[in-house]
């Protein structure tokens, strides 16, 4: 994944090949490209093992209307419509 400055997600793949050599003097080259996006339903949002916000992917920011950095910090939570609903 890579973060933008907003906090939000997008996925990428890492491709990575050996060109030459071994051992300590082996030569790799990688590329980044953009991951093929496997499910259009699917939003996702990282959050701490506490429970606070890290950031979210673009699709959740376009779907829900919020920035990445209007949610960071935020408690997990605090995205329901009944928050103590989410509480445990």
């Amino acid at each position: 994944m890579c973060t933008l400055q907003d906090r939000s997600l997008f996925p990428l793949d890492l491709v990575v090949t050996k060109l030459s050599g071994t051992g300590s003097d082996a030569v790799f080259l990688g590329i980044l490209r953009v991951a093929a996006d496997e499910d259009t339903q699917l939003v996702r949002v990282w959050v701490t093992p506490a429970g606070a916000i890290l950031c979210c992917d673009m699709r959740f920011r376009d779907w829900f209307g919020v920035s990445g950095d209007s949610l960071v910090g935020k408690p997990c939570h605090s995205l329901g419509k009944e928050p103590e609903a989410l509480t445990t």
